[in-house]
């Protein structure tokens, strides 16, 4: 029973397989048409298509924001100035420490 089932499995992709490789190849081929092809697609896509393509170029063409991340000596500034605040006597209790002495 299981044998008839791989059995008719497998004819049934061997007959089917070569038509869907065939209507790709076919399909592929009909994409890449002759030159002026791309000037009449750019002519039959919708308004709503070209405005989302401007959009796109618009976003593309604007320069990139600055750079916000911290130099190695920036870095640096930043653990010493943690380091002397967390190390302060006088420097506020964390929350956990807050809710312990309670």
């Amino acid at each position: 029973m299981k044998f008839n089932v791989f059995l008719r499995c497998g004819l049934l992709a061997a007959a089917v397989l070569p038509a869907a490789v065939w209507a790709q190849a076919s399909g592929e081929a009909a994409e890449a048409g002759p030159a002026g092809a791309s000037d009449r697609a750019a002519a039959v896509r919708s308004a709503l298509w070209q405005a989302i393509e401007a959009h796109h170029r618009q976003r593309d063409a604007m320069p990139s924001p600055p750079d916000r991340r911290l130099t190695s000596a920036e870095l640096q500034e930043l653990r010493i100035q943690v380091r002397r605040a967390w190390d302060r006597p006088d420097a506020a209790p964390s929350v956990g420490e807050q809710s312990a002495q309670r």
